[in-house]
């Protein structure tokens, strides 16, 4: 009953989203239905949403997640309940690159998990991300996203297009990107339908840059007519002291993102220390109403906590909270509310699970080769391993030895240097055994992997 009736409350409140949509919005889907109300569930989802703000790319070392689990407990009882999991399937000729996910919603009726909607991914010969089709309905209603990319490789667009069982079709939302160089400085977005990522149904989004390339301001101009802009929002971005990321790899990395139905949360790459954003509700008279705080552990992000401002007053609304597993892999993402009473944090309202497993792959799945950053000597080696960066810039660098079963056995962690060794001991002091290693070399900015031998 709940859950109708929610889907009531959003379809009522689309309505009325729909009432001040402009003329020439309206005329595009005249002759079409109303946003489908299984969308509207999707749009309105958060489960989607990428699980660090960091982007850490867990195929350098054969990792892949099967299972994310979401699950509920609005009461606070200390008892979540299932709410929806999304199950992951692989591209066979690339084995580190989702061929489909397929999503299920908890029936709270039958006890059972019904089949809601899936996602399936399509790639070119190199295994450059093409395009997906949102799949719902038993292959009855469909959503393609569509990438376009210029000569360098950059993302140029991402278009979303809606297909009825009828065969009418409607782009729903689009993001175009402008380039400058190395430098991402403007974004145009056009939402037809309701979106949680922008405000207007047309908005033009100026960057403003630092020295490194990399986003400190977002400036957020909406229009209902695609004419008449005016300044709505601005975001400001900080980053963390060990922060060393450009503009390039940011460009880099939005082009290598797979979409799916909330394929708008592209979130800021980089370690990011504080998001704030400034109203403009009164002409000319900006105010801060909220932001978010980043809190790292080594390279890992621990939490997010989202504040809100009240005259100035800063006070906590809620947090999402990270757990690792011995391999450095984010298992749990849980989130809490302010308790203002007791002035902590309650048990978490909502929990995210997720499941990984490793694989083999193939020699042509990466698709950028970078140059190396680290060479590992003497390999193979007896007593002593010395792991070298063959960069110009001496950072903040950790070290993570795995064995041949992917097992942790050693962490290394240096505040600045070019080079480290490894006495063949694991965390506890005791000497592995021989065999094949995995030297995992990560910093603020880039992270690679070395195989090397230990011998007798």
């Amino acid at each position: 009953m709940k859950r109708h009736v929610s889907i009531l409350i959003l379809l009522v409140i689309l309505l009325l989203l729909c009432a001040v949509n402009s003329l020439q919005a309206k005329e595009k889907v005249s002759t079409l239905q109303k946003q489908p109300e299984w969308l509207v569930k999707v749009l309105k989802s958060e489960e989607q949403r990428q699980i660090s703000y960091k982007h850490p790319d867990f195929r350098f070392r054969n990792w892949r997640m099967t299972e994310s689990l979401k699950q509920d407990d609005y009461q606070l009882t200390g008892n979540p309940v299932n709410d929806s999991k999304n199950i992951y399937f692989y591209n066979h000729n690339f084995p580190g690159r989702i061929d489909s996910i397929r999503i299920y919603n908890w029936d709270e009726v039958t006890g059972e998990w019904k089949y809601f909607l899936s996602d399936k991914y399509f790639y070119d010969q190199t295994g450059e991300y093409l395009n997906s089709v949102l799949i719902t309905d038993y292959d009855i209603n469909k959503t393609i996203f569509k990438h376009e990319r210029d000569t360098q490789n950059r993302l140029t667009s991402i278009k979303a297009y809606f297909f009825y069982p009828e065969g009418d079709s409607v782009m729903y939302c689009s993001y175009d990107y402008t380039y400058n160089n190395d430098r991402l400085v403007h974004t145009d977005v056009y939402s037809l339908w309701w979106n949680p990522d922008a405000f207007y149904t047309y908005e033009s989004r100026i960057n403003n840059l630092d020295t490194q390339g990399r986003i400190t301001d977002i400036l957020f101009y909406g229009s209902e007519d695609s004419v008449n802009f005016s300044m709505d929002r601005q975001v400001g971005v900080t980053y963390h002291p060990d922060d060393t990321t450009t503009g390039q790899q940011y460009i880099q990395n939005l082009s290598h993102l797979f979409m799916n139905c909330n394929f708008w949360q592209i979130q800021n790459y980089g370690m990011v220390n504080t998001i704030t954003t400034f109203s403009n509700e009164v002409q000319g008279n900006w105010s801060v109403v909220r932001r978010r705080i980043f809190d790292y552990e080594s390279f890992n992000i621990n939490n997010i906590t989202y504040q809100d401002n009240n005259n100035l007053n800063w006070y906590n609304y809620s947090q999402i909270q990270y757990v690792y597993n011995e391999n450095a892999l984010p298992v749990q993402m849980l989130t809490c509310i302010w308790n203002v009473l007791a002035n902590d944090w309650t048990i978490p309202y909502r929990i995210v699970n997720y499941t990984w497993e490793q694989y083999t792959s193939n020699a042509e799945e990466n698709i950028v080769h970078p140059a190396r950053l680290i060479s590992v000597y003497p390999n193979p080696f007896r007593d002593v391993l010395t792991i070298e960066m063959n960069n110009d810039k001496e950072m903040h660098t950790r070290v993570s030895i795995y064995n041949c079963k992917g097992q942790l056995v050693r962490t290394l962690d240096k505040a600045i240097a070019k080079s480290i060794t490894w006495d063949g001991k694991d965390n506890d002091g005791k000497y592995c055994s021989e065999g094949l290693y995995l030297i995992k070399v990560e910093s603020p900015t880039w992270q690679e992997i070395r195989k090397a031998v230990k011998l007798k």
